[in-house]
């Protein structure tokens, strides 16, 4: 789940304190000091993170929002580290990603129960073994269930939040809530946990009964799309800039004549113009210099201002 980072109110003190020491000290965390997060984002990009904090369940990320509350240390929540550029000097506080608990499906009926944690893939497939469809147009995505939410991940004229039914979180003190679809504020990219800074713990989906084999049809026809559309073997972080109402982002980038322009490390791929690749030890610096070229000559050729779809961390 890539939430945005929380900045509590000032003063702020650096995790290696106190803090850090009662969070060592909590049973069911996971806390890794310095940890380098390009070894957690798809990008493969970021430079350390203070404190890297991995609850094993629920309980436990009550118990870290606690201890991160009461040390005024923000914090940025990751699920597989997908839709995120990290800055290359790192985070300043910590991050959570959530562990084993996290990362269970529940299957009743027609009725998913899934954490946050669990891959998009792993659960699209698990769901066409058991006769169960209505996510397999998302196939591909390179996001965690949380991930999907939070940004109502969508592909082929689907949208995760059409199967959403309900979504559990917790706020930064750790009291939990319970969001109705009706409640959840989802449109193109977007959802009410982007702004409303809680952590999305659980997820419950409606989805419809179909035979597995036409299902596991459907899949494979998506990925084929998608393998021969979109650098999906290469390491990204997904598409870079929203389409703009009417228009299509990768379309603006590719007629501007910005089809595989390389910075250092990084370049635009020339598969699909809205995704920039990492082809080998690109900085967060090359991805934004990219970015900005774009977004400049986007606006001087079109008049279009292109919004970022992933987020930026750490800058």
């Amino acid at each position: 789940m890539e939430n945005k980072k929380h900045r509590p109110s000032p003063p702020f003190r650096s995790p290696r304190g106190r803090g850090a020491q009662e969070l060592m000290r909590q049973e069911g965390l996971t806390v890794l000091s310095d940890e380098q997060m390009s070894k957690h984002t798809t990008f493969k990009i970021g430079g350390p993170a203070e404190l890297l904090i991995i609850p094993s369940c629920r309980e436990d990320l009550k118990a870290a929002l606690k201890i991160l509350k009461q040390a005024c240390v923000p914090f940025f929540t990751i699920g597989r580290g997908s839709n995120s550029l990290v800055c290359d000097r790192g985070i300043k506080g910590a991050v959570i990603k959530l562990g084993d608990d996290f990362g269970t499906i529940k299957i009743e009926g027609e009725k998913i129960f899934c954490g946050a944690g669990v891959g998009l893939s792993r659960l699209i497939n698990k769901c066409a073994e058991r006769g169960l469809c209505g996510i397999e147009n998302l196939a591909g995505i390179p996001s965690s269930v949380g991930g999907a939410v939070f940004m109502n991940a969508s592909s082929f004229g689907s949208s995760f939040g059409d199967v959403v039914e309900q979504v559990r979180t917790f706020d930064l003190s750790g009291t939990e809530y319970s969001y109705e679809k009706r409640d959840c504020g989802f449109g193109y990219r977007t959802s009410v946990f982007q702004s409303n800074h809680q952590i999305i713990f659980e997820v419950a989906l409606a989805l419809k009964k179909d035979e597995p084999k036409e299902i596991k049809s459907r899949i494979a026809s998506i990925l084929s799309k998608k393998i021969s559309a979109q650098p999906l073997k290469d390491e990204s972080a997904g598409c870079i800039f929203k389409n703009p109402p009417g228009k299509n982002a990768g379309e603006l980038i590719e007629k501007a004549g910005l089809k595989g322009l390389v910075l250092g490390g990084a370049k635009i791929s020339r598969t699909h113009a809205n995704y920039i690749i990492n082809t080998g030890g690109a900085k967060a610096a090359d991805v934004l210099g990219l970015i900005e070229k774009i977004r400049s000559v986007v606006k001087e050729k079109f008049e279009v201002e292109l919004e970022l779809e992933i987020g930026i961390v750490g800058f």
